[in-house]
């Protein structure tokens, strides 16, 4: 499978510096998050339940499913001025 890299950019897309987050998932790894400031993480299934939640600084931090079934799951990131809902498959 090929690697998914998502780049979650509020403000100009063209300048990297304006990026908040920026998430990478790849095929049976955990999901790395790049963030500038502190924040909160919810990871759901595709019902919406909550399957692992936590709290993170800034920097690259990893947020590990594998131990999830196969399927299509949620990544909710949320800091003080912004939150970004991103979907991806785990398996």
């Amino acid at each position: 499978k090929n690697s998914i890299n998502q780049l979650l950019n509020p403000g100009n897309e063209t300048n990297p510096s304006a990026q908040t987050f920026k998430i990478i998932k790849q095929a049976q790894q955990p999901i790395l998050v790049h963030a500038l400031q502190p924040y909160e993480y919810q990871v759901m299934d595709n019902n919406g339940r909550i399957i692992k939640a936590g709290k993170s600084g800034s920097g690259m931090n990893k947020i590990d499913i594998r131990n999830q079934s196969s399927g299509i799951y949620i990544l909710r990131v949320i800091n003080s001025t912004e939150q970004r809902t991103e979907k991806f498959f785990n398996g």
